[in-house]
């Protein structure tokens, strides 16, 4: 059967024309091309020139002199040329072993990496421990690593801290146990090998403890020159973020410094105690439930911080706490006391929906800033106070060093008395038109 005609031509099966040949063996022995026509170009200049530089045939031994220099010239070019592609050579091979050693290096960095992750998973505490402390070293290894750039010290990095978040986020079967684990005294009631559940918990509250141990030591404060202030954050790992979404907390993490730091929805068992920590970046708290009581005493801010809609089932002090950004409490739950003495907001603070099932404690005094001359961090600020006890009002200690000055409104026939410039309004006549609530009194006077 006759084949039948087409237009395609299949390019690979094209020979290559002999013009390209020629330019792709000179690319290939371009150095030996060189090297002789230097050669070449010595030697004709070597016979042809002398005679034209005296204008005379007779003059032999001033002809032999200046052919002499000549070929010493063209000796000298061919001399250099050849150290010069000697030097290339030996600076290519050098190069070529630099990036196969880093290569190499790379290589058994991840394969520690691997062998780390299995360590995590092993039932042993040292073994455990053991794989911690590999990848706590590779993150540092990393990000002294000059042959790569800042962002892929960056980027390897975090991939290493996201491993150390995964297993802080993990699920612990005794963390809801730990009110009756961590005391040494076993409840009468209890079902099981009280001593086995205690140890294990113990082990791996230990465990997870040293992961917030090694980044404290890498994330550190730098004071002002007064040894006063607190003026920013510094250390290896200040711009990485640490996400412990939904991790299930049993154990103490006061006096640590925090960076970018997310415990969203995160579960925090027993007491939770925060107290004298320094949080900068982004904090964020949404959705956190707090089983036992929450301290944050003298914690510092240094970022916006977000408790919105968090749940707190037992006493949430903040006393004092400094705020030195967003704060935002908008449909958190305190079901217990909430305890803000002495706390100081200098930026916007937001306590919209808020549900108090006692009344706030904001005695001693309340320092917002005057910037704010209203006595409201926000212009007006607005409250939506969920009280049992329907008191929304506001006093004032004598003892305050920094004053609120209340003022007075009226809502749904009833009389507050709030900080100047805010207003009480109903959570549920929430407008979507409109894109604000109702049911709003006027800003307190």
């Amino acid at each position: 059967m006759e084949k039948p005609y087409t237009d395609d031509i299949d390019s690979t099966n094209i020979p290559p024309s002999r013009w390209r040949k020629f330019k792709t063996q000179c690319k290939e022995n371009w150095f030996y091309i060189t090297l002789i026509s230097v050669a070449l170009a010595g030697f004709l200049c070597a016979f042809i020139l002398p005679p034209l530089i005296l204008k005379s045939a007779d003059g032999g031994d001033s002809i032999d002199s200046i052919r002499k220099a000549i070929l010493a010239v063209f000796a000298g070019a061919l001399t250099m040329l050849t150290l010069w592609e000697t030097h290339r050579k030996n600076t290519q091979e050098k190069n070529k072993n630099d990036r196969d050693h880093i290569r190499q290096v790379h290589s058994e960095r991840r394969s520690r990496y691997t062998k780390a992750i299995e360590q995590l998973a092993d039932e042993k505490a040292t073994i455990c421990l053991g794989g911690i402390y590999t990848l706590v070293g590779l993150v540092d290894e990393w990000l002294t690593d000059n042959s790569l750039e800042p962002d892929e010290q960056q980027k390897e990095g975090q991939i290493i801290i996201n491993t150390l978040c995964a297993y802080i986020r993990s699920p612990f079967h005794l963390a809801e146990k730990r009110d009756i684990l961590e005391p040494d005294i076993p409840p009468n009631d209890y079902e099981g090998n009280f001593a086995e559940d205690r140890a294990e918990f113990l082990e791996e509250a230990n465990i997870r403890k040293s992961i917030f141990d090694e980044i404290n030591k890498r994330i550190t404060i730098k004071i002002d020159e007064n040894n006063i202030n607190i003026r920013e954050i510094v250390g290896t790992w200040s711009n990485f973020t640490f996400d412990f979404f939904a991790a299930p907390i049993f154990y103490f993490l006061q006096y640590y410094t925090y960076t970018n730091t997310s415990f969203h929805a995160a579960k925090f068992y027993g007491q939770t105690t925060f107290n004298n920590s320094h949080f900068f970046g982004m904090t964020d708290f949404t959705d956190a439930i707090f089983y036992g009581p929450a301290e944050f005493n003298d914690t510092l801010f240094f970022g916006n911080v977000s408790f919105s809609w968090a749940k707190f089932k037992g006493d949430a002090s903040f006393q004092p706490a400094i705020f030195k950004n967003y704060a935002l409490f908008t449909g958190a739950e305190f079901t217990q006391k909430a305890k803000f003495a002495s706390s100081l907001f200098e930026g916007p603070v937001s306590f919209k929906d808020t549900e108090f099932s006692q009344d706030p404690i904001f005695i001693e005094h309340i320092h917002i800033p005057d910037a704010h001359p209203h006595g409201c961090l926000y212009t007006p600020a607005v409250f939506s106070y969920k009280i049992k006890s329907k008191e929304h009002n506001f006093s004032v200690s004598s003892k305050s060093a920094f004053s609120i000055t209340p003022g007075h409104t009226s809502f749904k026939n009833d009389n507050y008395e709030i900080p100047i410039g805010t207003m009480i309004f109903d959570p549920n006549s929430w407008s979507k038109e409109e894109n604000n609530y109702r049911d709003m009194s006027s800003p307190a006077q």
